[in-house]
Parts: C-alpha cells; sequence; structure tokens
C-alpha cells in the first residue's frame, strides 16, 4: 500500500517537473526577449542623453 502510493508520488513528481521545467524554459525565453528589448531602449536612451550632453557642453 505505502510502496504503491510512492510510486504514485513519484510518478506525478516527475510528470509535474516535466511540465514545470517546460514552462520554466517558456517563461525564460520571454523574460529575456522583454529583457534584451528593455536594455535596447535604455540603452539607445542613454546613448541619446549622452549625446546630448556632449553637443551641449561642445
Amino acid at each position: 500500500m505505502l510502496l504503491r502510493d510512492f510510486r504514485n508520488i513519484k510518478f506525478f513528481q516527475d510528470k509535474n517537473s516535466k511540465n514545470i521545467t517546460k514552462n520554466i524554459k517558456k517563461v525564460t525565453k520571454e523574460t529575456n526577449s522583454g529583457y534584451l528589448a528593455t536594455l535596447y531602449s535604455t540603452g539607445s536612451a542613454a546613448i541619446d542623453n549622452y549625446i546630448q550632453l556632449v553637443t551641449y557642453f561642445v
């Protein structure tokens, strides 16, 4: 009885861990692209500010 329950628990854990891993990969992919977009926009804004600053002092 106990062993059978343990096997069932193990099976559900394996099944869930696969789904969780898949979800983590999906979220990571989306987060990375969002992060890159944010980085790009902040980077270009910083460059614009730097150019304005340099032209202001020159």
